[in-house]
């Protein structure tokens, strides 16, 4: 079967913070660099899984820019007290 591809726009609740390429390799993977060199602005990324659970990522500094914000402090509280209704399904 061959289906045609669609678009999707998808979107996530990440936790971030500056750190270099550099930085994360020697914390998550436990490489030193021997020169800071070719040494990456960018950002530590904690990502969500559907069972709470977390995994920590790395994204260069341009790329996490182009695809997230920091929260309003509106929309932090929010996320912070919402707590989805359970649902049933009626169909």
């Amino acid at each position: 079967m061959d289906e045609k591809l669609v678009p999707f726009v998808g979107t996530k609740i990440v936790l971030g913070k500056p750190m270099s390429r550099n930085e994360f390799d020697f914390k998550y993977h436990d490489v030193k660099h021997s020169s800071d060199d070719n040494d990456q602005e960018g950002f530590l990324v904690v990502y969500s899984n559907p069972d709470e659970t977390t995994y920590d990522s790395w994204s260069p500094k341009e790329t996490f820019k182009n695809c997230y914000r920091e929260l309003t402090e509106g929309e932090a509280d929010f996320v912070r007290v919402y707590k989805p209704a359970e649902t049933t399904n009626k169909a």
